[in-house]
């Protein structure tokens, strides 16, 4: 390292404002694109699981028999795969990044599956 190449950048630098922000106190807004958390909409879920098929971090859990669906959101990558795959559009990925947290919570919604039609009986 040459030092009289270092002095005049460390000079710069004390009179220019900083580069880098202070986050969480000043958070940038959001630019057209990015990917940000997951949002389920209980009402539209049929529980058929190809979100949690396709998750390549497993971070999403669904079983049909007790009703349930699971999301981790420290495992999640925010790939928007499972958003892709839905078929009812239930999963949607908002473009608001995901609030920093200390405490692991999962995310459980305990959506009603959608009724079969009942077979016509044969006289």
């Amino acid at each position: 390292m040459k030092l009289p190449r270092l002095i005049p950048n460390a000079l710069r630098s004390l009179f220019r404002r900083p580069t880098t922000r202070r986050y969480p106190a000043e958070v940038r807004k959001p630019y057209a694109g990015s990917r940000g958390e997951i949002v389920n909409d209980a009402s539209a879920c049929i529980l058929c699981g190809l979100c949690a098929r396709r998750c390549p971090t497993s971070c999403i859990e669904v079983d049909k028999h007790l009703c349930l669906w699971v999301h981790d959101p420290f495992a999640c990558v925010l790939c928007g795969w499972c958003a892709e795959v839905c078929p009812t559009d239930s999963l949607t990925q908002t473009e608001q990044r995901p609030t920093p947290r200390t405490v692991r919570q999962r995310t459980e919604l305990h959506p009603t599956p959608p009724q079969r039609p009942a077979k016509p009986k044969d006289a």
